[in-house]
């Protein structure tokens, strides 16, 4: 027991290091811009988004990388995913994505409520303020590359040594965590631990990539239409004929620039409700296939928790994290 807390706790370090480093880098930009280069940030802020983001990428990752090549592997056999299975995959991910957000958001109203403290979708804020090509980039591309690599490749390929399952958890708790917020660690740690177990499954981290790429592009490219959205001119005193009428007797100019972001929302949430509802009933149906297969070494059942939870590192993660959570609802 005491050889795998050992194991957990330098794991727990390294993530936490980097946590840390990453966020007094980002911390020490913020400061920068805000005391020298205010404009920056008022009149340019996808060059501060992208700035502000790259320590996760260029420090981050290299730093754990680093670390986590030294310890011990456990080679994950390679298989091939089938389409059917990856577009199943995908439907389930839009599944805990909705049910994850609807509890993060819930919460959010619960923590508003008992502390009078509006809490904001920290994504929406930035994609909101970003412009559409660096959020692609950043958060559509880079994002997702270095986060699976981050949390499944690295993560799993260390743990999986002593029981795929408590990998699997690991890292999707793991990854939830590091989002630093109740509006994504609901659904980050429900989709993190099934790209854990498709990683597992397939030993391929291409294609939790390539799923990541599509959730996060979907979020980003559906934000500018959002924003487009012009109801200014709507009082919500009236009623729906009032408001009827009023769209009706617009000039055919001014009813298309209102009527076509509403129709590009319409089918986006239509067609997004509909891969989630089709993953829930797919998630039900197949659950009792997804195995998880048992390793040499695998931790017994009734001490995996202690193994994990009696680690000093993993704490020192834990409580890096919920600074992070605390900082996001108290730090404006």
């Amino acid at each position: 027991m005491s050889l795998y807390r050992k194991n957990f706790s330098a794991v727990g370090l390294i993530y936490a290091g980097m946590l840390v480093l990453v966020t007094a880098i980002q911390y020490g930009i913020s400061i920068l811009f805000s005391n020298f280069a205010p404009n920056i940030i008022s009149n340019y802020f996808w060059l501060y988004f992208a700035i502000a983001m790259a320590p996760t990428y260029v420090v981050g990752y290299p730093m754990v990388k680093y670390f986590m090549d030294k310890r011990e592997k456990k080679e994950i056999e390679k298989r091939k995913l089938k389409f059917s299975d990856f577009f199943v995959f995908l439907c389930i991910s839009e599944c805990f994505l909705i049910v994850g957000s609807l509890i993060g958001n819930y919460v959010n109203e619960l923590i508003s409520a008992a502390t009078g403290i509006e809490i904001s979708n920290p994504v929406g804020d930035i994609l909101s303020n970003s412009v559409l090509w660096v959020n692609i980039i950043v958060a559509g591309i880079i994002g997702p590359i270095f986060e699976e690599l981050l949390f499944r490749k690295l993560l799993i390929d260390n743990l999986a040594k002593y029981g795929e399952g408590l990998a699997i958890t690991v890292s999707g708790f793991a990854f939830g965590l590091f989002h630093g917020n109740f509006t994504q660690f609901f659904y980050a740690t429900m989709i993190g631990l099934l790209f854990g177990y498709i990683y597992v499954r397939t030993g391929r981290i291409r294609y939790t990539i390539i799923l990541h790429m599509m959730i996060n592009l979907g979020s980003t490219l559906i934000t500018p239409v959002y924003n487009m959205l012009d109801m200014d001119f709507i009082d919500s005193s009236e009623s729906y004929a009032e408001i009827g009428r009023k769209i009706l007797s617009m000039p055919p100019e001014e009813l298309w620039s209102f009527a076509w972001p509403i129709l590009i929302l319409a089918v986006y949430v239509i067609g997004t409700y509909g891969m989630g509802i089709a993953g829930l009933i797919l998630y039900l149906v197949k659950r009792k296939r997804m195995f998880i297969n048992p390793v040499e070494n695998e931790i017994y059942q009734g001490y995996r928790f202690r193994a994990v939870m009696g680690s000093l590192g993993i704490w020192v993660y834990i409580l890096a994290c919920a600074a992070m959570f605390a900082m996001a609802i108290f730090l404006k």
